[in-house]
């Protein structure tokens, strides 16, 4: 049990590379050690942003692994996350497209389920069973952002400026 309680408290990266969250941030001794003028102390640090997401990733995990999702519901819980009619600045031609994208995804989501000869009230029943880890999934990206923004206004590290581009749109 200590070996999956371990594995879930890995972030992997494309490369197969690995940040091990269990280890309290040892990952970046380095970097609080080399900078001339720390803008926060590491335990400051880790509290205010590591910790958190920690919680949300170990949290998010343990709600995947435990909900056993085939890959077509993971792709399709995805797709309507990212298909978020209640964005910001979008036009209602925007809107209107998003929603029509949603549906899409939703319809798609249904065929697979009937294609498998599941009858349409057990697939509503897996569909809303999926669609209930889209809270752990808001709250993880929340956490993210909260995370991210503290680390842009007050410089904590170096990052890629791109991800401004990306997180702040």
């Amino acid at each position: 049990m200590k070996t999956k309680k371990k594995h879930l408290s890995r972030i992997i990266a494309p490369d197969g590379s690995y940040t091990d969250l269990s280890d309290h941030g040892a990952q970046f001794e380095a970097e609080f050690q080399t900078q001339s003028e720390p803008v926060m102390d590491k335990d400051t640090c880790l509290k205010l942003l590591y910790d958190p997401l920690k919680m949300c990733l170990n949290e998010l995990g343990t709600a995947l692994e435990h909900s056993k999702m085939t890959d077509t519901e993971f792709c399709a819980l995805f797709a309507i996350l990212l298909f978020n009619t209640a964005a910001d600045n979008l036009s209602e031609a925007s809107r209107n497209a998003v929603m029509m994208a949603r549906n899409r995804v939703m319809k798609d989501w249904f065929e697979v389920y009937a294609k498998q000869g599941k009858d349409p009230e057990e697939a509503g029943l897996l569909v809303g069973n999926t669609l209930l880890l889209l809270t752990a999934v808001r709250n993880a990206m929340s956490v993210h952002r909260e995370n991210f923004h503290v680390i842009r206004c007050f410089n904590v590290m170096e990052y890629d400026k791109l991800i401004d581009d990306l997180a702040f749109m």
